[in-house]
């Protein structure tokens, strides 16, 4: 597959799993389950078509038992919707042809399950435009298809022509559009956006899952952003800059704060845990007017998307906050400080679920960019808290994203 393919693949492999490992919380919904089943079945095809797009048939030792399984699975769906119309239109020839139940098919030998399933494909499609309002659409009768050719191609049945290499990576980019676009987008994440008020946190790591993250063709190159801050220390006081990892993060993960003034500090980042850098400007520092720069650097490389929480709160922060896209927390936290402009890249909101710049002096245009900024997100449940000191009221855009995030679920505060 080419890096698009093998990023959607992933995606789709990681959204399944999730939903897999996580059945409960879909328990109450009766369609759910036959959708995931339809999900694995077709990814089980995207892996086996795979291995023919990355060498050729003649060697390839595909999985026979899970294509078979797959390959029922669909045709049984196509079954029930023919005779779901077959009963309506009282048209027992029909529905004599597709009168099977799964036990029945796991009886068939493998030199006949092919047959069955071939002739199920040939009378969904022949019938298409009446069975198509019963459950069943084009691209369900267009991967049975493909599942029969590759479970022939496995046990290498002699009346099965050779699957190429295009028509491989062909059918890969239609399979991946048949589940992001139908099974996900139209049936999954609908049913799943049902669940945000019962049960925001699995919403919200399903939409989550649903990311799809370019992984590229080469290793990432090496992190070279920071995160800025500045402190207005004319009149000194003691600061203390707050930072946890992420659950991902392993305790071994550094970063650097440089305060300066010329004191320097290194940072470890453990899963959930929040660490506090205390620092006393109690000296002149550099810069003779008593506003410092500070910077937070990674020193492990990939450490800055590790960071789960930034908590710096009565720092005496002025002017503008930057955080770099790689910084990806779930909560920031900056009350009562004066900051102007809290400055963030769209990826930085991808998993954003508490921002609190309480009591700061953020411009109107800054308010509404934060706002929107979470609201182009699917994350639900969320609290963010722009109000107090003279930050602006949101306008326009603004305002407009912030009753989109109450309607998700959210706590949004504003002045």
């Amino acid at each position: 597959m080419d890096n698009q393919s093998t990023n959607h693949a992933n995606m789709i492999r990681t959204t399944n799993k999730y939903c897999a490992d996580n059945t409960s919380a879909t328990s109450g919904m009766a369609a759910f389950a036959p959708a995931l089943a339809q999900s694995q079945a077709k990814l089980l095809l995207i892996d086996q078509l795979d291995q023919i797009a990355i060498t050729t048939t003649k060697g390839v030792t595909l999985d026979t038992k899970a294509l078979r399984k797959s390959m029922t699975t669909i045709a049984l769906k196509c079954a029930n919707a023919v005779h779901a119309y077959a009963t309506v239109a009282n048209n027992n020839t029909l529905k004599a042809q597709v009168n099977y139940a799964q036990s029945t098919l796991d009886r068939l030998k493998k030199e006949e399950i092919d047959d069955v399933c071939q002739t199920i494909h040939d009378v969904t499609n022949i019938n298409m435009v009446n069975v198509q309002t019963y459950g069943v659409s084009n691209a369900d009768v267009a991967t049975l298809q493909t599942t029969i050719n590759l479970y022939r191609t496995g046990i290498q049945n002699p009346r099965q022509a050779i699957i190429n290499k295009s028509d491989a990576i062909k059918q890969i980019k239609e399979l991946i559009k048949d589940i992001t676009q139908t099974t996900f987008k139209e049936l999954m994440d609908k049913m799943v956006l049902t669940l945000k008020a019962s049960n925001p946190n699995f919403v919200n790591k399903y939409f989550q899952a649903r990311e799809i993250i370019d992984l590229g063709s080469n290793p990432p190159p090496p992190v070279t952003t920071h995160i800025t801050l500045i402190t207005d220390q004319t009149i000194l006081q003691a600061i203390i800059l707050k930072i946890a990892g992420n659950a991902l993060a392993t305790g071994t993960e550094q970063f650097k704060i440089n305060f300066g003034d010329g004191t320097e500090m290194i940072g470890t980042l453990g899963n959930g845990i929040l660490t506090s850098y205390p620092h006393d400007y109690n000296i002149p520092g550099a810069d003779a007017s008593g506003i410092y720069t500070i910077t937070i650097t990674p020193i492990t490389a990939g450490a800055f998307a590790l960071m789960g929480v930034l908590q710096f709160d009565n720092c005496k922060l002025i002017d503008i906050v930057s955080i770099p896209a790689d910084v990806q927390p779930a909560g920031i936290q900056m009350p009562n400080n004066k900051i102007t402009n809290l400055s963030m890249q769209a990826a930085s909101f991808s998993k954003l679920t508490s921002l609190v710049p309480f009591n700061n002096d953020m411009t109107e245009s800054n308010v509404n960019a934060n706002l929107i900024g979470l609201d182009n997100n699917a994350l639900l449940g969320g609290i963010a808290n722009l109000g107090g000191g003279t930050n602006a009221a949101p306008s326009g855009a603004g305002l407009t994203a912030k009753n989109n995030l109450i309607a998700k679920g959210w706590t949004v505060l504003t002045n």
